[in-house]
Parts: C-alpha cells; structure tokens; sequence
C-alpha cells in the first residue's frame, strides 16, 4: 500500500506547485501595486476595462504597468510618463467665453454615432477582432484583440489589447474626449512602436470625420 500511495502524493505536490507560485507571484505582484498576469480562464488580463463607473462617474481606462514589468504599453491615463499618448475628441469644439464649449464644423454628434465611427476604423485595422463592442459603460466602452504573428522561427504569436472609451456626455474637459489604452498581453515583446503606429492608423481614419489628438 505504501508503495501505491507514495507516487500518487508525489504527483499530487507537483501539481500543486504552479498554482502555488501563481498565487505568491499574484500576491507580491499585488503589493507592488503592478497589474496582474493574465487570468487563467478567459486569457484576458484582468487590468483591462473601464473604471470608476460607480455613481454616474463617467470611467477612465487603466495606466500602463510599470516600467520595470516588459509588456509593451501606450496609456492616456498617465500623464508624467513615457508612455503618455494624448486622448482624442471626435468633434471639434471652442471655448464660448463663458466657461464652457461650443462645437464647431456643423451639428452636435451623438455618442453613438462617434462609437460608430470608430468601430468601424478599428475593425478596419489589419488582425483586429472587436471582442467588446457597447457592453459596458453605457455603450461607450470598445476593446479589440490583434494577433501578432511571431517573428521568429520559435515562440508563440503575441495578443495587444487595444480598447477605448468615450466620455459621457457633459463629463469630460473639453468635451467629446475620447481615452484608449494599447498593451502587449504577458510574455510578448516590449516594443512600443507597433501600437503608436496603430493607434496613428485608425485617427488618420477618422480624422475625416472630424478626429483629432487634444
């Protein structure tokens, strides 16, 4: 019986040392206050999504992790970083000499027809798969997947999360605001450049439409 039970207890505390080390690596990635690794189930990191929704906030989008965690990053969450990129408005607006904004370039446009202009210059984008589109935040809240194939003969193809989200109508300064934020999925390059130039693809598309850098 000893001899039969021996190796079960050995296989059953190997298969307990992953979870083990994921849990510690979980926990000290926690005090550090860095964003944690992908979630099991889904593959989705779990510092993706709008926040600060509670009592009618409008929400923000997450900064990028910190420097010293390689995962390639563009946020306009955080200003005083390398990794700042300026959000976007998708009218043009001027001040009205009283404290507030008046739009310019014709009629007001809605949220909804500014979220669909942009799904649409996102899902136009080569490798993008919109896995997000109006769930969240009132409607206002866009993710996609792009599938980066790898660029050398070993490794695993790379996932960047690209999701946006427009601000509530009367909640941002100036208004029409519009936040994104660009990140390499855990265990990928951290190159930035391919998101910066991403990111310029689909403003450029829009830009027509009356887009633009703040």
């Amino acid at each position: 019986m000893a001899r039969i039970l021996l190796p079960l207890l050995l296989t059953n505390a190997a298969a307990l040392k992953p979870t083990r080390r994921l849990f510690f690596s979980n926990a000290a990635a926690a005090a550090c206050g860095a964003a944690l690794p992908a979630r099991a189930d889904s593959g989705v990191p779990m510092d993706l999504g709008p926040l600060g929704l509670r009592n009618g906030g409008s929400g923000k989008l997450n900064s990028c992790p910190p420097q010293g965690i390689k995962r390639a990053c563009i946020s306009t969450s955080k200003f005083d970083t390398d990794l700042y990129v300026p959000p976007w408005t998708y009218q043009s607006a001027k001040p009205d000499g009283q404290g507030g904004y008046a739009m310019t370039g014709g009629d007001s446009k809605s949220v909804e027809q500014a979220f669909s202009e942009l799904v649409n210059a996102v899902a136009a984008q080569p490798g993008a798969n919109i896995v997000e589109k109006g769930t969240k935040a009132d409607g206002r809240y866009l993710r996609a997947e792009f599938v980066v194939p790898k660029s050398l003969p070993f490794g695993s193809d790379e996932i960047d999360d690209v999701e946006f989200l427009i601000a509530a109508p009367g909640q941002s300064d100036p208004p029409s605001l519009v936040d994104y934020h660009s990140v390499t999925r855990a265990g990928g390059t951290a190159d930035n450049k391919r998101h910066r130039e991403r990111i310029k693809a689909i403003r450029t598309d829009l830009q027509d439409k009356g887009w633009k850098s703040v």
